[in-house]
């Protein structure tokens, strides 16, 4: 059959309504993904984005079908993509019938000389133990997938598995093997000089009296669809201007961390959140151009990072606005450590784009004890702070603390830091708060 970007077939020959059970109408049109059992979408839907960043290439996927009679049809579908192709601009799609296959795959247990036979046909590195991990049959693919020839046992057949993958491989195959439980991992291993990503599966073999007999390992190699499923999760987590994370992300983070602080009932430590606000930020956009101001919000970001410490994480909030998860943090000697800091680093001069400038930031920090607020209010509270240090106008960080007493969750008092911060009698009233300018941005 031929398919659109989307899934959706546009064309197919005589065979697949036989194959399907269903007539052409409920076909033609419709999405390939509506005919797949649902237990098998998550690895059709992955293996189709697979395919569709791989123009040119082919991929194989298998599964189950369900036919209009209601019946289950087991297939392999060996994919094309022809997108890019000025003369098709579609995927090319083969099904093949596989059902008995997949119903002799089953059967392997009873059956050494059917998975001598049918192993080798299989795109997967199969390998059957032994109850004494040595290996008793393994297919065609291992050497090709390895650049080795079957080893005598499990162990050496794999022991280029990198040294802090193995305490997790090495008792998952002992569970396999002693009737424990099967399992399913990845881990990392040298190959021909290269680090590749394998996932295992585990499953184990039992006699006819039910005693363990061994297992069958299957092997395939998943470095490209890690690599690819990486780079989907930071595209999901990370601010794409900056490189830190997004807000969700970083909320997360947040929530976290105040989270393992509730679990830990550390006493005398808590978590910090630093909020951070870019002064003039819109004054530079408007004098400059967005790109100098699109430098100066990553300028902030590298500078967060340097400035604070290995496991701090920095996210940006949205505009000029930027979020600093600093757990463990042991006291607020500390917590104004952090904001000196903070200052410090991002008040160095810099020059964007031929333009010099001297960086200004209001900086309010709410450092909780564990237990005592959730992410949402230490935040709202750090934001309270970053405003009073923007009121006072001289660029010093506030800080304030949450929970100092025991089972105390309100605001404290002004820290020493803020104390000293606090407008004259008499002068002006801080200014309002300042409009979320460049916030889309």
């Amino acid at each position: 059959m031929r398919r659109d970007e989307r899934g959706i077939i546009i064309q197919t020959d005589d065979a697949l309504p036989l194959m399907l059970r269903r007539p052409i109408d409920e076909i033609l049109g419709h999405s390939s993904v509506e005919v797949i059992v649902p237990e098998d979408h998550p690895t059709a839907i992955g293996n189709w984005m697979e395919m569709l960043a791989s123009p040119g290439q082919v991929h194989r996927w298998r599964g189950r079908y369900r036919r209009g009679d209601g019946s289950i049809l087991w297939v392999e579908t060996i994919n094309t993509n022809r997108l890019d192709d000025p003369d098709h601009g579609d995927i090319l799609t083969e099904i093949i019938d596989i059902s008995e296959e997949m119903a002799a795959l089953e059967a392997l247990r009873a059956s050494e000389q059917l998975l001598r036979r049918l192993t080798d046909a299989l795109p997967e590195v199969v390998i059957q133990l032994d109850a004494r991990r040595r290996i008793v049959h393994a297919n065609g693919r291992l050497e090709e997938m390895l650049g080795l020839p079957a080893g005598t046992t499990f162990d050496e057949q794999f022991a280029t598995v990198l040294a802090d993958e193995w305490p997790r491989l090495d008792p998952a195959v002992t569970a396999m093997l002693d009737g424990s439980r099967d399992a399913e991992l990845e881990v990392r291993m040298a190959v021909d000089g290269a680090m590749r990503v394998l996932e295992f599966a585990l499953r184990g073999l039992t006699d006819s009296s039910g005693r363990p007999a061994g297992g069958i390992v299957c092997v395939s190699d998943v470095t490209e669809r890690t690599r690819l499923r990486t780079e989907l999760e930071v595209r999901a987590t990370s601010d794409a201007l900056t490189g830190c994370h997004n807000r969700a992300s970083i909320m997360a983070v947040l929530g976290a961390a105040l989270q393992a602080a509730a679990v830990a009932r550390e006493r005398d430590g808590g978590t910090a959140a630093v909020f951070v606000d870019i002064d003039q930020f819109k004054a530079i956009n408007d004098r400059h151009g967005h790109a100098t101001g699109d430098g100066l919000l990553v300028l902030i970001a590298d500078r967060l990072r340097a400035a604070t410490r290995s496991g701090d994480v920095v996210g940006r909030l949205g505009g000029d606005e930027f979020l600093v998860v600093c757990p463990d943090v042991p006291d607020r000697a500390a917590v104004r450590r952090i904001g000196r800091r903070i200052e410090q680093v991002i008040g160095q001069p810099a020059v964007i784009d031929n333009t010099e400038l001297v960086p200004r930031a209001s900086v309010g920090i709410a450092w909780s004890r564990p237990g005592s607020i959730d992410a949402e209010r230490l935040v709202a509270a750090a934001d309270g702070a970053m405003y009073a240090s923007k009121a006072a106008g001289i660029g010093r960080t506030v800080v304030r603390t949450i929970g100092r007493g025991r089972g105390r969750s309100a605001m404290d008092q002004p820290s020493a830091t803020e104390a000293d911060l606090a407008r004259p009698p008499g002068s002006a009233s801080p200014r309002a708060r300042k409009p979320r300018a460049d916030a889309a941005r």
